[in-house]
Formats: structure tokens, sequence, C-alpha cells
């Protein structure tokens, strides 16, 4: 972003946007840049942990934590785009499949990036046919648990987070191009 004239740095002052900036087009940009970096960034991160989850649950989880994924998922399968909280089931999703690992601190992991789910659902949902997309592959990491297959474990939410990254992506570009 310096490098292309909107960010300037001050010496001792740290790096502000620039005062070129005078065009609602370019501000628009910036912004779309800045969101798309704070979710593909931690979408990187969350392929990394997530992942670890999803593969630790496969080998751990009982009947009983099968149980609240399906139930999850199921809620997760009837959210509609008028719901007040449509990323509250989501959440719910994964945050079943983080207790299913029976290990407290990747359930305060999953927990305390709550927001970051939210906030990635929300750039993505309004994408025609992604809800459907999305819940077939939360069930094939659900499948994948309840296989207690943790190679396919592994695969299932990586497919699923690159899924969201393209669709950011996507979205990112659409929206710069005036869509």
């Amino acid at each position: 972003m310096e490098r292309e004239g909107l960010i300037e740095t001050r010496p001792g002052g740290g790096r502000f946007l620039s005062k070129n900036l005078n065009k609602a087009e370019d501000q628009k940009r910036i912004i779309e840049n800045i969101e798309r970096a704070t979710i593909i960034e931690p979408l990187e991160a969350r392929e990394i942990f997530e992942t670890g989850i999803v593969e630790l649950a496969a080998s751990r989880a009982t009947e009983q934590d099968i149980v609240e994924i399906e139930n999850a998922l199921e809620k997760w399968g009837k959210i509609d785009s008028e719901s007040d909280d449509p990323a509250s089931p989501d959440q719910a999703f994964h945050l079943s499949i983080a207790k299913a690992t029976h290990n407290v601190v990747l359930v305060n992991l999953i927990d305390l990036h709550m927001d970051l789910l939210q906030k990635t659902m929300i750039k993505t949902v309004e994408i025609p046919g992604r809800k459907q997309e999305v819940y077939q592959e939360h069930l094939n990491i659900l499948l994948a648990i309840k296989e207690h297959d943790p190679v396919k474990a592994k695969e299932a939410p990586l497919y699923h987070l690159g899924q969201v990254k393209q669709n950011v992506q996507l979205k990112a570009a659409y929206s710069a191009n005036g869509g």
C-alpha cells in the first residue's frame, strides 16, 4: 500500500493514510484491501489450527460429541438470510467440534475466534449458492469426524477454508471493479 502511495511513513510518527486520497474510489479500495487483509491472514491462521482441531476431534470424538456436532450442523442448515444472527449456528458448529477434542485450550481458542468466524461469514453469506456449498463443506467435516478418519478430517477443513478464502478474494475483486 505504501508502494501505491496509499500510505505514508513519517519518521518517528508511524504510518498514515496518504493525504493524496481525495477520491472516494481510492478510499473505498483502501478499505476493501484492509478488510481483505484482516480476513485472509486470519484465515491462514485458521487453516493451521482448525485442521489440527478437526483432526484431533476425529480421533477423540465420542458418540455424544458426534450427536452435538450433527445437531449444530442441522441448525446451521436452517439458517436463512433473514435471521437476526446467521453466524450463531456456524459458531455452534465450530465450537462443538472443538469440544470433541476434549482439550480445554482448543475449545477456548475457538471461542476466542468467534468474532472472526462471524466476520468471515458476513463477508461471504451474500454470494449466491454459497450457503449450500458451506453446508456441504461442513457436512464433509462432520463425516470425517464421524468416520474417525484423521486424514480426511485434516483435508475437509483445508478445502472449506480454501473455498472461503477464494470467495473472499472474488468478492473483493468484484467490489473493486464496481460490482
